[in-house]
């Protein structure tokens, strides 16, 4: 039994939009997490900024994974610390902005979903 925000899928919500919605909220909090690391880091050498993938579930939600960051592995250590820091800030704000609004987006249909249900117990 999932469950999201106290609410449970056996309490008769709509289990399948339920779960969708809170793995994109997941899936948005990593980016927001990532991004915060990433500004974070944005002056340390040789630091490489995270990336999040979202990964389809067999669910139907999605699953954020970090994306593979570029290999220095060929690099010795002095060379990579010289490297600057692969942190664009134009980008991140943007990766933040969509985050921002996929969970604005996420959140919404999770309330959405909690108010046809309070609609439909009134009906019954």
């Amino acid at each position: 039994m999932s469950s999201v925000s106290g609410y449970s899928s056996a309490s008769g919500f709509s289990s399948g939009s339920l779960n969708i919605s809170a793995s994109g909220l997941r899936d948005a909090q990593a980016r927001m997490d990532a991004v915060a690391n990433n500004v974070a880091n944005a002056n340390t050498p040789g630091f490489e900024a995270d990336r999040i993938d979202a990964k389809a579930d067999v669910s139907g939600g999605v699953t954020p994974e970090v994306a593979p960051k570029e290999q220095l592995e060929a690099l010795d250590m002095a060379s990579r610390d010289k490297l600057l820091s692969n942190t664009d800030l134009p980008t991140e704000l943007v990766n933040m902005i969509q985050a921002k609004a996929a969970y604005q987006a996420n959140a919404s249909a999770i309330e959405r979903n909690q108010d046809t249900w309070r609609e439909l117990m009134k009906a019954v």
